[in-house]
């Protein structure tokens, strides 16, 4: 049967609907976790003063966003970390000029970060004094300076740390918090990896920074034991008895002539066989390597 002209047209409508359906569903398909994540805690027990989330969001140079995180004068700079997805290592990757005018600001110091082996990004903490580790491993928890006191400068306007977080394959996020607000070790600044968001200086979806722990599943130990019947044979040889036959042969008497005596006795020879004691075969060598 022909197709009409309207079929035709309904069937092409149909398709350009799908087609418009997919390309919509792709464009708005929402962030999900892709690859190892760590969360990032705030390195001093102070308060938020700049973070991405103003109007203008704070300035970063070399991570994906930037906070400042405030608090007193010589207060310690630790690297906090929580919650990652596999076997966390961090490691000291050199120092950086935070001020454009060297010796304004103090120094910064860039941390590394790895899960399972795997580089998932690095954290760069500006304005910091007493730095005297820059390479090598850490632990997450160690000091890693304190925060710097100086004159003000258009860099530097008071003690705080400013903190940029860069993912390695994906887009570090920001964690909200409203300025003023306390930012201590106890709270999340960020994470880095998980894949949630797509461009810098944007916020983390709710909750990422809390992912449910891994789940190791171990399947059951099942032993089958499979034992085959002991079969034992016994074959009994009757046991045969020959009968003794004994034949007396008596020679006839006959006294005719005399016959003096004589006894010869036979030596009695014992036929047998000497079975020697098996010649022990010696044991195979061992063999190490």
């Amino acid at each position: 049967m022909p197709v009409t002209r309207k079929a035709q047209f309904g069937v092409l409508a149909t398709v350009v609907l799908v087609m418009s359906v997919a390309v919509v569903t792709f464009w708005t398909k929402p962030a999900s976790a892709a690859g190892p994540q760590v969360t990032v805690m705030y390195p001093v027990d102070g308060s938020l003063t700049s973070s991405p989330q103003e109007a203008t969001p704070h300035h970063h140079y070399w991570g994906d966003f930037a906070v400042d995180d405030a608090a007193g004068p010589g207060a310690p700079v630790i690297a906090r970390f929580a919650n990652p997805t596999g076997a966390l290592t961090l490691s000291l990757a050199g120092t950086f000029e935070p001020c454009k005018v060297a010796g304004t600001g103090g120094t910064g110091v860039i941390v590394d970060v790895s899960i399972d082996g795997q580089v998932v990004g690095r954290v760069h903490y500006g304005h910091l004094a007493n730095v005297t580790v820059t390479s090598g491993p850490i632990s997450n928890g160690d000091q890693i300076g304190t925060l710097y006191n100086g004159e003000p400068t258009s860099c530097w306007t008071g003690p705080h740390v400013h903190v940029e977080p860069g993912g390695n394959a994906t887009f570090a996020c920001f964690v909200g918090r409203s300025l003023g607000g306390p930012a201590t070790g106890s709270e999340a600044l960020g994470v880095i990896g998980g894949g949630y968001v797509s461009a810098d200086d944007s916020t983390c979806p709710a909750g990422v920074e809390n992912p449910p722990p891994t789940t190791t599943t171990t399947a059951p130990s099942t032993t089958t034991t499979t034992e085959a019947p002991s079969t034992t044979t016994t074959t009994t040889v009757p046991s045969t008895t020959v009968p003794s036959t004994t034949t007396t042969t008596e020679a006839p008497s006959t006294t005719t002539t005399t016959v003096p005596s004589t006894t010869t006795t036979m030596p009695t020879e014992v036929r047998g066989r000497t079975i020697e004691a098996a010649t022990p075969v010696s044991s195979r060598p061992s063999f190490t390597g």
